[in-house]
């Protein structure tokens, strides 16, 4: 599922901290796509499964 921002297209002077490029910053390259991942909840911990599955491959 990918969600697509909205482009800035006015600019405002003197902004400390925004980021102009964020729309690039959400974009990923082919290489770093997770396919068929599932949400982590309290419920399943999937994090901890995955985390516990790439550690064993080592």
């Amino acid at each position: 599922m990918t969600q697509q921002f909205k482009h800035i297209v006015r600019r405002v002077d003197k902004l400390r901290y925004y980021n102009y490029h964020f729309r690039e910053l959400t974009e990923f390259p082919a290489d770093m796509r997770a396919d068929h991942v599932e949400i982590n909840r309290l419920d399943n911990q999937i994090l901890v499964r995955y985390f516990d599955e790439e550690w064993s491959k080592i």
